[in-house]
């Protein structure tokens, strides 16, 4: 008579914090994004909980002019989701001023989980943004006597 033998594994899947940022079609163009002076750049993210358990996320935005290394705050937000859920959040806005005037401006977009302050998904734009360069022109059109 012979013997069943079974053989398995046995896996146990406790709370695991995890989340991601989803960017939208507008974020992934190649073209960047042109303002005029006086005008806002505002960053918005969706945040997705794919993880298994309710958690509170942080997303922090920095900006800087291309090419450069310092690291401007465009903002922060938070938010408490349920695992599957997201949210789209309104993280900051930044003015274009004649000093950035001809420049662009690189993004970032950090998520942390609020608590541990442990970093889960980061995204990045190069030259997400150009602010137009003000341009004094003009020229007769037609012109005659009377």
């Amino acid at each position: 008579m012979g013997a069943l033998n079974l053989q398995g594994t046995l896996r146990y899947e406790g709370p695991r914090v995890s989340g991601q940022i989803i960017p939208l079609a507008s974020a992934m163009e190649a073209q960047a994004l042109e303002k005029d002076v006086g005008q806002g750049v505002c960053f918005k993210a969706k945040v997705k909980n794919s993880g298994n358990v309710d958690t509170t996320y942080l997303i922090v935005v920095h900006w800087r002019e291309d090419g450069a290394d310092a690291w401007e705050s465009g903002g922060l937000a938070d938010a408490t989701l349920s695992p599957g859920e997201y949210e789209t959040l309104a993280v900051g806005c930044v003015e274009c001023t004649e000093a950035m005037m001809g420049r662009h401006f690189d993004v970032r977009f950090a998520l942390y989980e609020h608590g541990t302050e442990t970093l889960l998904d980061e995204k990045e734009i190069d030259r997400a943004w150009h602010v137009k360069e003000t341009m004094v022109d003009g020229s007769i059109i037609d012109f005659w006597i009377e």
